[in-house]
């Protein structure tokens, strides 16, 4: 049954609409009892309205309503179609409950959503459609990454070019910047606990020295998310003349999921002038979060957790 299709009289009153004849709304009688008509009133949350007529309702009034039809309906096959999209918190922690109660019971679930979250509480398996065309079958979680790397990082623009080009000037050009991984193989992706090698291929014309090597790490929307800056490290004292490398590790790199390029600089032993920049191609970092939400930072730190119980010793480190 398709919670979205639950056909409902607008005409008439929620009341009217559950209590007419066993049932105004257009499933099978049989799979109804009339014992299910107060659970169905309570689920919905819409006591308040049970007088008034359905074509009054709100978008998200009626789907409630159709949902918690749907939902008490002995089908064997449920289709749910954004439904937890609407309502409130609680509505939405019922509407969950209830799929667990069904999935328990033997009814194949089928969930259309874009809520990474309830997908993988409540799918063993997920099917990932792009624009209509079945794209992956198959583990949930690797659905979810896939479909995090499609948001992040689509294949249209996979091998495009970052926003901005390389500059060089007289004095020294930047030849080449690679994404390294381990085993120095260029990569496009990796985790976020994994190492991220910046390797950077100049060719001064002229020696210079103690120049300043300055690698940010930018996301998709512009934002600098982390910033290397060889002067922090002690004791650097280079000189660069003609061709050679500098290799930056962030190791490890501790992104949120999203997509990057590198952006580098050279800059004089002052600080005070650009000499040459240059970016690299786009890479993908994936972490255990979702790369749709928002408020979820810029970085994933290492956290350790306890849990000290009332009256009890910690517990974990």
């Amino acid at each position: 049954m398709d919670t979205s299709r639950t056909h409902l009289y607008t005409e008439l009153t929620k009341a009217k609409q559950l209590g007419q004849k066993k049932m105004a709304v257009l499933i099978d009688p049989d799979k109804m009892r009339l014992g299910k008509l107060d659970q169905i009133i309570e689920f919905s949350g819409l006591e308040n309205f049970m007088d008034t007529p359905v074509k009054r309702y709100s978008s998200g009034m009626y789907v409630r309503l159709g949902f918690a039809v749907a939902a008490h309906v002995e089908a064997e096959v449920l289709l749910v179609d954004e439904v937890l999209a609407v309502g409130d918190a609680e509505f939405r922690r019922k509407c969950a409950e209830r799929m667990d109660e069904l999935r328990r019971s033997g009814t194949t679930l089928i969930l259309v959503s874009h809520n990474m979250h309830q997908i993988r509480r409540l799918c063993e398996r997920t099917l990932l459609l792009v624009k209509g065309k079945a794209r992956f079958l198959g583990d949930t979680d690797a659905a979810i990454t896939m479909y995090e790397k499609l948001v992040h990082f689509s294949v249209d623009d996979r091998d495009g070019a970052p926003p901005q080009s390389g500059e060089g000037s007289e004095t020294i050009s930047l030849t080449e910047v690679v994404l390294d991984g381990y085993g120095a193989q260029p990569l496009s992706e990796l985790r976020h606990d994994e190492e991220l090698a910046i390797r950077i291929n100049y060719h001064a014309r002229q020696t210079i020295a103690e120049p300043i090597v300055k690698v940010a790490l930018v996301r998709a929307d512009g934002t600098r998310c982390a910033v290397g800056v060889s002067a922090y490290q002690p004791g650097l004292a280079w000189t660069f003349a003609g061709s050679g490398s500098v290799l930056a590790r962030f190791g490890p790199v501790q992104l949120t999921a999203g997509r990057y390029f590198a952006e580098v600089r050279i800059v004089d032993s002052t600080d005070s002038m650009v000499l040459a920049s240059a970016q690299s191609g786009w890479f993908y970092v994936d972490d255990p979060a979702f790369g749709h939400e928002t408020e979820r930072g810029y970085f994933v730190p290492n956290v350790s957790w306890s849990h000290v119980p009332e009256n009890g010793e910690p517990d974990g480190v």
